[in-house]
C-alpha cells in the first residue's frame, strides 16, 4: 500500500474506538489502539483476527504523561513518526438530569 499511514487511536476497547482500529487496520495502516485496561482487550482481538488483520494494541492512560509517552516513544522507535492521532479516549455517564 502506497499511502499507508502510522496511526494512533486512542480509546479502543469498545464502540467508536474498536470500529476505527478495524477498519484502518483493514485498509492496510499500521495502528495503534491503545485503551486504559488491556484486560478490555478481547473484542478487540477478537474483531482482528476474524478479519486477519492486525494492528498494535497497547496500555495508554490519556490522563497519565508517562503512559503517554511510553506508546508515543515505542511507536517512534517502530516508525520513526506518527501520521495521524485519533483521539477518542473517554467515558459516558448515563442519567436523567433534575433542573
Amino acid at each position: 500500500m502506497d499511502n499507508q499511514k502510522v496511526i494512533l487511536v486512542t480509546g479502543c476497547s469498545s464502540g467508536f474506538g474498536l470500529l476505527t482500529v478495524v477498519r484502518l487496520a483493514a485498509q492496510g495502516h499500521f495502528v495503534w489502539a491503545t485503551m486504559r485496561d488491556l484486560n478490555k482487550r478481547k473484542t478487540l482481538e477478537k474483531e482482528l483476527d476474524r478479519r486477519n488483520i492486525l494492528a498494535f494494541i497497547r496500555e495508554l492512560d490519556v490522563t497519565k504523561p508517562a503512559s503517554i509517552k511510553k506508546v508515543v516513544d515505542e511507536i517512534q522507535k517502530t516508525h520513526f513518526h506518527i501520521d495521524v492521532l485519533i483521539n477518542n479516549a473517554g467515558f459516558g455517564i448515563a442519567g436523567f438530569l433534575k433542573t
